[in-house]
């Protein structure tokens, strides 16, 4: 199983990749944990489409919140319940990377997790949250280092409780590989050799030369307006910036 629930206190839960494992930990320690049965573990699979899922409540004894941990084979959710009006709308994990891994947020609001080798490993989703009436309530991620912050917008018209997902997915084949700025300036040259040189990875070269002439193009603009590109596994070329985005690592 890749995915795993912690019973150590000191992380929710953990999955793993190809030998390669992160763990989420609340920055508040859970009061206690139990697990999930009956019919509250299915009105959570209902919830989020995965009636494979099992997990665990743990509860939160300073936020006002639970965490309901999840896993299944493809990796974890940690949905947050958030009780009342009273309860904190802004919920931090520390995520233990692989060595050589870093968090980068993208402007979808998603968070890529870029393993040493410039190409994902896994993926925060964009983060939902419906309150009790199945409204959708506005939130999106922060990122300071290895801590993700989910940030909830509640109002005066939110009814409680509210459940938030920071949802995390492992794999390759759903990930994207990033160039920094001297491989997206050396892609602009439109080289052949430049591009057979850079990417030797049996899955990524043959998507890669199938679309060398937008990543060509992408890459011209996106030197011209100090950003990078990013190619996605099913041949999307985007720009981006921050993160990897640089002249050095």
């Amino acid at each position: 199983m890749l995915g795993e629930l912690l019973s150590d206190g000191a992380a929710l839960a953990a999955t793993e990749y190809k030998g390669e494992r992160i763990a989420i930990s609340a920055k508040q320690a859970p009061a206690s944990r139990t697990s999930l049965l009956g019919e509250d573990l299915e009105a959570i699979r209902l919830l989020i489409g995965d009636d494979s899922a099992n997990g665990m409540r743990v509860t939160n004894a300073t936020g006002g919140a639970d965490y309901v941990v999840l896993t299944d084979d493809d990796g974890l959710s940690v949905l947050i319940e958030i009780a009342s009006a009273a309860s904190d709308v802004e919920h931090s994990f520390d995520i233990d990377l692989p060595d050589g891994a870093t968090l980068i947020l993208t402007e979808e609001g998603s968070i890529d997790v870029l393993g040493g080798d410039r190409y994902t490993i896994a993926a925060f989703e964009v983060p939902w949250a419906l309150d009790a009436d199945g409204n959708d309530v506005p939130t999106h991620f922060t990122v300071d280092g290895n801590t993700i912050t989910q940030i909830v917008e509640t109002d005066e018209t939110t009814v409680y409780p509210v459940v938030a997902d920071p949802d995390l997915t492992w794999g390759y084949i759903s990930g994207t590989a990033y160039f920094d700025k001297w491989e997206t300036t050396l892609l602009c040259g439109g080289s052949w050799y430049t591009l057979v040189a850079m990417v030797t990875s049996a899955l990524w070269f043959p998507i890669l030369a199938a679309v060398l002439g937008t990543m060509v193009a992408l890459a011209c603009a996106a030197r011209l307006l100090d950003k990078c590109i990013k190619v996605k596994s099913y041949g999307t070329v985007a720009m981006y910036s921050g993160g990897y985005c640089t002249w050095y690592h």
